[in-house]
């Protein structure tokens, strides 16, 4: 479990996140929305270590700035918005490196680890060589490989810092198919930025709700469209069901 409590996130005088308290939990999936700017992928560093912050969050139990940074990458994987398709190494290397926060050193995949990389390169439809370079993927196939990389690194938690913005509508229903059957079949906490309302309410067991007035979580089944709207501070069209609703667009 992650535990954050009473916490502040500053970026010089501005005031990003105030006395913002929250648990995150295996196996369930949830989704941060908020505005451009708001702290949402600064929050998700927080829980790496990359940045400073006020209060307390723990993992496990443990508080964050006690733990070995091996330890700590042993528990969370983080596939960031910035892209590494310029890193001039190949889909094996980067494999590889996956492992790196249980080994001592970056070493080759043991058989049991080829094993795993292999069912999920089956899952994930990825059928790309392995000596292929990580700078001659698509977008798509770039997406998949960082995924199965992080599945790859077994950790408890996986944060998703818009890791499926850039990809059209069929890839991305794709991958959060297999991210949440994957996380489910392994038990594994999934916290996702988007900013896909819709598949938030569709695929997220909870959701973060990041506004200006202060950041919350609640069950999906409590999110209501007049909160979805104050959240960006806009009146969306929304269209109702039985049990639930999507946005439509603008008014």
């Amino acid at each position: 479990m992650i535990e954050v409590s009473n916490l502040s996130i500053h970026i010089g005088s501005r005031k990003l996140v105030e006395d913002f308290n929250a648990s995150f939990n295996k196996g369930e999936i949830v989704f941060i929305l908020g505005k451009n700017g708001i702290g949402k992928s600064t929050f998700l560093n927080c829980l790496i270590r990359r940045q400073s912050y006020s209060g307390s969050i723990s993992l496990f139990n443990q508080k964050l700035e006690v733990i070995d940074s091996k330890e700590l990458f042993q528990k969370i994987a983080h596939i960031s918005q910035k892209s590494i398709s310029n890193l001039n190494i190949s889909l094996c290397e980067f494999f590889n490196y996956s492992r790196y926060p249980w080994k001592l050193y970056p070493s080759a995949l043991l058989s049991d680890e080829k094993e795993k990389l292999n069912k999920l390169m089956e899952k994930f439809d990825f059928k790309i060589p392995l000596d292929r370079l990580l700078a001659t993927l698509s977008g798509g196939e770039l997406q998949k490989a960082l995924l199965i990389g992080a599945f790859l690194q077994d950790t408890d938690f996986i944060l998703l810092d818009e890791a499926l913005a850039w990809l059209d509508p069929h890839q991305k229903i794709e991958l959060l198919d297999l991210i949440s059957k994957q996380a489910k079949i392994e038990n594994k906490g999934i916290i996702a930025i988007t900013h896909d309302i819709n598949q938030s309410l569709f695929y997220g067991d909870r959701i973060v709700l990041a506004k200006d007035s202060g950041w919350e979580v609640l069950k999906k089944k409590e999110v209501t469209p007049e909160i979805i709207n104050s959240i960006y501070n806009y009146n969306f069209q929304i269209v109702a069901g039985d049990n639930d609703f999507f946005i439509k667009g603008h008014k």
